[in-house]
C-alpha cells in the first residue's frame, strides 16, 4: 500500500510455487509489482469517489508526477511522483442491514441483542442479587446510545458507534535516478516514503474492573437509584451498593490512532559482463508504526473513583461537573504502543546461455542474497492504567539472518519439449538450513494443443513477530464477537451467543453473548510451514483468435502457520476445552489464541482461463475473455 498507483507499469501473477529465484516460501506463486523505469513530463490526476448508497465512505484523490531525461537517449533519468489518499469513515448506521441479528446468526456470529451488558443506561447487580436490571429498561432505554434487551435490561447499540470501513488517510513518495555506464551497465537509485494514519474505533469505554475490584456505585451518589440526580428509583435496593456495568457514551465511540511511516532505498545495478546478464542490489527498509489513544479513553481507575465519589453518572450522559471529571482521567492523545522494523538485504543473479539443444538455447540462471530482519514492539506503561483495552505493558524483539544459494536450468529438449529444473538452499539463523526443488515442463504436441505441469516443495519461516514479539502470561485482548461461556453458560445453540442459560449464580450479562478476554501475540515453540506442490495443466486453442487452459493445482501443507478462528472453539467447545484458561471462581481469565502450528492444510483447484478475439473492425480491436 506504500506504493503509489501512478509507479505501477504492469503486475504479473505467476500462480506457480516454490520459485527458486522469488523464494522457496512463495507456496502458491508470487505477484510482482513491475515498476516504471522511466518517465518524462508532467501529468496531475485528481479523482473523487462517491460511493453509491448514503452515508460515509467517500474518497479523494490526488496524485502528481514529473520526470526528464531518457536512458537510450540521454543516458540518464530522473522522475518522481506523490500521491495523497483519503477515506472518509463508513459507519455501520449507514450499513446496518449488513449485521442484523439475523444475518450474524446466519453466518455463526452472535447477534448485538441480548441480556444487560454495558450500556449507557448502565444495567446493574447487586451482591445478594445477581440479576441484571435498569432504572430505565421498563421506558425504553436511551435512544440512541442503547436498545432494549431481554428481562428489563438495556444493551448497547452497536451501529451506532461501529465502523463498516475505518477512516485512512495517506501520503505516498516514490522517486528513482538512473544513470547508463558505458553500453552495457546501468545503475539506480529509488527511494519510496509511505505514511499513512488509520482512525480505528471500538464500542464506547466501559467501566471494568481494577485489580479484581467491581465497579460500585454506593447509595450516597446522587445518581443512585430514586436519589437527587433524578434516576428513577428501584424497587428493592434497600440502599445496597450497586455493580453496574457501564459504557462511557459521553464521548461517542472510542477510537485509536495508528501511524504508520515506511521508508525504502534500493541502489542497483545490472548489466552484461562477458557473455553474462546480471543483476544486483542493496535494499534498506525502515517500517515505524504508533498508536496512540484517540478519543474517548480513560483509566479504569478514574472511572471506578467518579462512581464511588458521586462525580460519574451511570445511567445517563454527565453534567457540567460529570464532563468535568471525565476530562481529567481522559487519555486521549496518549501514545500506548510503538513497533520498529528493518530490513537490509543484498542480491546479486546472474544468467547465460551455456549449449544449444535441439529446441534452443540452454540457459542457466545462479544467485545468491543475503538478508537481515528485525522486529520491535513495545506495549507501554500507559496500557496498565487503561483498563478497557484489555492490554499489559510488555516488549517484544527478534532478529534474523537468511543467506541463500539458488539455480535455474532451462532446457528446450526439442522444439516441443522444454523442461526447467531448479533449486534453493536457504540457511536461517533461528532454524538452519533447507533445500526446495522445483521440476516443471512444458510439452506442445501440436500447434493447437501444449500440456504443462511442475512440482515443487515450499517452507517458509514464522515471522519475527510471530515467534518473538510480545508475550503475556494474561490477557491481552477481547474476542472480535460476543459468545456464550460454554461452562458458565450452557445449553445453547453451539457457536451462536444468546442462546445459552446462565449457571446459578452466575450474572447473565457476564458469562452470556459478551466479548471474554483472549491471549494473543507471539509463540516463541513455532515452527517453520512446510509444502509440496503440483499443477498439471493444458492450453489449447480451437482456432487461431481462440485460446483456453485449464490448470489443476494441489498443495499439502504441514504445521501451518495461523491463529485458531475464533468460531472454533465455541463450535466444539469440549475439543478445545484446553484453549480456555479460567479464574478459581471457573471464570474465563482469558482463551489462548496465540500464533500457533496448525496440524495442516490440503487445498486443491481449478484455474480456468479461456479469450476469443473478433476480427478487426473500423471501430477497434475487440476480445473477450474469462478467467476463474
Amino acid at each position: 500500500s506504500i506504493i503509489p498507483p501512478g509507479v505501477v507499469e504492469k503486475v504479473e501473477v505467476i500462480p506457480d510455487g516454490g520459485s527458486s529465484i522469488y523464494g522457496s516460501d512463495a507456496i502458491a506463486g508470487v505477484v510482482n509489482f513491475i515498476t516504471r523505469t522511466q518517465y518524462e513530463g508532467l501529468e496531475a490526476t485528481a479523482q473523487h469517489v462517491e460511493v453509491g448508497r448514503r452515508g460515509g465512505g467517500e474518497e479523494q484523490r490526488g496524485t502528481l508526477t514529473w520526470g526528464k531525461g531518457n536512458l537510450e537517449r540521454d543516458g540518464w533519468s530522473v522522475w518522481g511522483t506523490i500521491d495523497a489518499h483519503k477515506r472518509s469513515a463508513l459507519a455501520a448506521s449507514d450499513r446496518a442491514s449488513l449485521s442484523s441479528p439475523e444475518l450474524l446468526t446466519s453466518i455463526g456470529r452472535s447477534p448485538s441483542l441480548g441480556t444487560g451488558g454495558n450500556a449507557t443506561p448502565a444495567n446493574f447487580t447487586t451482591a445478594a442479587n445477581r440479576t441484571a436490571r435498569n432504572p430505565y429498561g421498563a421506558t425504553g432505554c436511551v435512544a440512541p446510545y442503547s436498545l432494549p434487551g431481554r428481562a428489563g435490561t438495556c444493551v448497547l447499540d452497536a451501529n451506532a458507534y461501529g465502523n463498516a470501513l475505518y477512516e485512512n488517510q495517506q501520503v505516498t513518495f516514490y522517486a528513482r535516478a538512473s544513470k547508463k555506464i558505458g553500453e552495457d551497465h546501468v545503475v539506480s537509485i529509488d527511494y519510496s516514503r509511505g505514511e499513512e494514519h488509520i482512525i480505528g474505533t471500538r464500542n464506547p469505554t466501559n467501566a471494568l474492573a481494577v485489580n479484581g475490584v467491581q465497579p460500585q456505585l454506593p447509595s450516597s451518589s446522587k445518581w443512585y437509584p430514586g436519589n437527587s440526580g433524578g434516576v428513577p428509583a428501584v424497587a428493592g435496593l434497600n440502599g445496597a451498593t450497586l455493580i453496574p456495568t457501564w459504557a462511557v457514551a459521553d464521548y461517542g465511540a472510542a477510537s485509536t490512532k495508528d501511524v504508520q511511516l515506511n521508508q525504502r532505498v534500493a541502489i542497483t545495478a545490472e548489466g552484461t559482463v562477458k557473455g553474462w546478464d546480471y543483476k544486483t542490489g542493496l535494499v534498506i527498509g525502515v517500517s515505524n508504526r504508533d498508536n496512540y489513544y484517540n478519543n474517548g479513553y480513560f483509566t479504569g481507575q478514574g472511572l471506578l473513583d467518579g462512581l464511588r465519589g458521586g462525580q460519574l453518572n451511570p445511567f445517563g450522559l454527565q453534567d457540567a461537573a460529570g464532563r468535568a471529571y471525565l476530562e481529567s482521567i481522559n487519555v486521549d492523545g496518549q501514545k500506548n504502543r510503538e513497533s520498529k522494523s528493518t530490513f537490509t538485504g543484498v542480491d546479486f543473479t546472474a544468467s547465460r546461455s551455456v549449449m544449444e539443444l535441439a529446441g534452443g538455447s540452454m540457459a542457466v540462471a545462479v544467485g545468491t542474497s543475503f538478508s537481515r530482519d528485525t522486529n520491535e514492539d513495545t506495549r507501554l506503561d500507559i496500557v496498565r492504567q487503561v483498563t478497557y483495552a484489555n492490554a499489559s505493558p510488555s516488549h517484544g524483539e527478534g532478529g534474523r539472518n537468511v543467506a541463500a544459494l539458488f539455480a535455474e536450468l532451462d532446457m528446450p529438449f526439442t522444439k516441443k519439449l522444454n523442461v526447467n529444473v531448479a533449486a534453493r538452499d536457504d540457511h536461517f539463523s533461528d532454524f538452519g538450513n533447507t533445500i526446495n526443488p522445483k521440476v516443471s515442463f512444458r510439452y506442445e504436441a501440436t500447434k493447437q494443443l501444449m500440456f504443462r505441469g511442475s512440482a515443487n516443495t515450499g517452507f517458509r519461516a514464522p515471522t519475527l513477530f510471530d515467534r518473538y514479539g510480545y508475550r503475556l502470561p494474561g490477557a491481552t485482548g477481547l474476542t472480535s464477537a460476543r459468545w456464550d461461556d460454554p461452562v458458565l453458560c450452557p445449553g445453547g445453540r453451539p457457536g451462536v451467543a444468546g442462546t445459552g442459560t446462565a449457571q446459578p449464580g452466575y450474572v447473565s450479562a457476564d458469562v452470556c453473548n459478551v466479548t471474554l478476554p483472549k491471549q494473543t501475540g507471539s509463540n516463541a515453540d513455532v515452527q517453520p510451514e512446510k509444502s509440496k506442490g503440483f499443477t498439471l495443466g493444458t492450453v489449447f486453442e480451437p482456432t487461431a483468435s481462440s485460446m483456453v487452459s485449464i490448470d489443476y493445482w494441489n498443495i499439502r501443507m504441514k504445521n501451518m502457520l495461523a491463529n485458531l478462528p475464533e468460531q472454533v472453539y465455541f463450535l466444539e467447545p469440549e475439543k478445545y476445552a484446553s484453549y480456555f484458561v479460567r479464574n478459581a471462581d471457573g471464570t474465563i481469565n482469558y482463551i489462548q489464541n496465540t500464533i500457533m502450528n496448525l496440524g495442516g492444510q490440503n487445498a486443491a483447484g481449478i484455474d480456468i482461463s479461456a479469450s476469443s478475439k473478433f476480427p478487426r473492425s473500423p471501430f477497434g480491436d475487440f476480445k473477450v475473455s474469462l478467467d476463474g
